[in-house]
């Protein structure tokens, strides 16, 4: 073997039987630690089982946190909930720049956990930064210090986020899945305790945070060194190797800036809502949107489970696999759409009066609008999840722009005339423009890898 490169021994064998171990060349820069193929890899089915149950729970839990805070507190309390985690969540989407996407895709393993924990651990560092400032010099008071408060809980989950992604990987979705519900159930817990005795939004913000930062510490972190030392045979740590965080950054960058905006095109309407029409409408508007969390929970642990085999498939060159499992997954978030659509238009004001309290009854057909402009959200998500396994990433960018500005257009048109309603509807305008971007480019990206085959 030349110099140039150094040997990395992978292992291949099903689980039974001991495996022959073989010699593959890497260029240095690319090399990554030996990774075998776990021994109880899991099937689709029950890693979109499980994800659905995990995701399931703790999206009813953030559901659940809402309503407490509608029943506790007032309207303008569930507003600067809203706000809080809407000035956050674009930030901490960006900086986590879908690592755990490029991660679970690397089919070809081109680098190790170290490299996309060191990036993960460097981004997060600045998203902080940035939010901390921008809590005191632009929502100083009690919002900014939920905003600070958000920020550290939101900090601990991105960095649970990136050892997801090494489960992901070996397709062990049940470990993530059991973190989500116990991590919904602490934070609802947390979050009901701060309200209750704390008596402010602010100690029911800390009552998240600190159940967030125990899940990592306690249960996500271990679970993820007990899998690594069954693959690989140690504990997983960051590694700091410059020109391999240079060109991973590059490639993720993109990336970055597309969770930038998918964030942005779903808090944009609370923004405009919030400065002009104040918290305690944000609050009636948050409330409603927050009944579409189940919905995405359901698209995530399909997009999840399907990730790794998306990959697998582009990288065997199997289009027809790639596109069957594809159209399955789309038809089956219409289908799920259509019967919410359904049950909204009939019991939307009953529910929602149920639900939370009696006046947020009239935002029933805001509600019928939003279920809308989900469904088609949920399956550009899906398609997103598939540009990533193509690695179609530069175009996701252009388009997640697209579909912002037109959202942000919409709202400054129809927020001021049509109050929630017109946020709803920019909300479909915002979803359509995605939607159709990325079927047009996911259909691009299988064309040229039928043409390649």
């Amino acid at each position: 073997m030349t110099s140039g490169t150094r040997s990395v021994e992978r292992r291949d064998a099903p689980e039974s039987g001991r495996p022959a171990p073989h010699v593959v060349a890497l260029p240095p820069e690319q090399a990554a630690p030996a990774v075998a193929v776990p021994r109880a890899r899991m099937s689709l089915r029950r890693n979109v089982l499980w994800t659905l149950a995990g995701n399931g729970v703790y999206g009813g839990c953030q559901w659940a946190m809402l309503i407490v805070i509608a029943k506790l507190g007032t309207p303008e309390m569930v507003g600067q909930f809203a706000l809080a985690f809407a000035v956050t969540a674009p930030v901490i989407m960006a900086a986590n720049l879908n690592l755990r996407g490029v991660q679970a895709t690397d089919a070809r393993e081109a680098y190790g956990f170290g490299d996309y924990l060191a990036l993960r651990l460097l981004s997060l560092s600045l998203a902080v930064a940035l939010l901390v400032t921008l809590a005191v010099v632009v929502y100083p008071g009690a919002t900014g210090i939920a905003i600070v408060t958000v920020a550290a809980a939101k900090s601990a989950e991105s960095l649970s986020d990136v050892y997801f992604g090494f489960m992901q990987r070996h397709e062990r979705m049940s470990l993530i899945s059991r973190s989500h519900m116990v991590k919904g159930l602490s934070s609802l817990a947390g979050l009901a305790a701060g309200l209750r005795f704390g008596r402010s939004l602010t100690w029911a913000v800390v009552g998240v945070a600190g159940a967030w930062i125990a899940v990592l510490v306690l249960y996500d972190i271990p679970q993820a060194n007990r899998l690594a030392r069954a693959v690989h045979g140690g504990p997983l740590r960051a590694r700091w190797r410059w020109p391999a965080l240079r060109t991973l950054s590059r490639m993720a960058l993109p990336l970055g800036f597309a969770a930038l905006l998918s964030s942005l095109l779903t808090n944009i309407p609370r923004l405009f809502v919030e400065r002009l029409l104040g918290a305690r409408e944000l609050g009636f508007f948050a409330a409603a949107g927050y009944l579409m969390i189940i919905g995405a929970r359901f698209m995530t642990a399909l997009g999840e489970s399907a990730s790794p085999r998306l990959a697998s498939y582009h990288a065997s060159g199997e289009g027809r696999r790639f596109r069957r499992l594809l159209l399955r997954m789309i038809g089956l978030v219409s289908g799920v759409g259509a019967v919410a659509l359904a049950v909204v238009a009939l019991l939307g004001r009953p529910l929602l009066a149920a639900l939370y309290r009696p006046e947020y009854a009239t935002q029933a057909y805001v509600l019928l609008v939003l279920i809308l402009a989900a469904v088609m959200g949920y399956a550009a998500v899906l398609l997103q999840y598939a540009m990533t396994a193509l690695r179609a990433l530069r175009i996701q960018p252009l388009i997640l722009a697209a579909s912002a500005i037109v959202s942000a257009l919409a709202c400054a048109v129809l927020v001021p005339r049509h109050g929630n309603m017109g946020a709803a509807v920019a909300m479909c305008c915002g979803a359509a423009v995605q939607v159709a971007g990325n079927a047009w480019a996911t259909r691009v990206a299988l064309r040229d890898l039928r043409s390649a085959a």
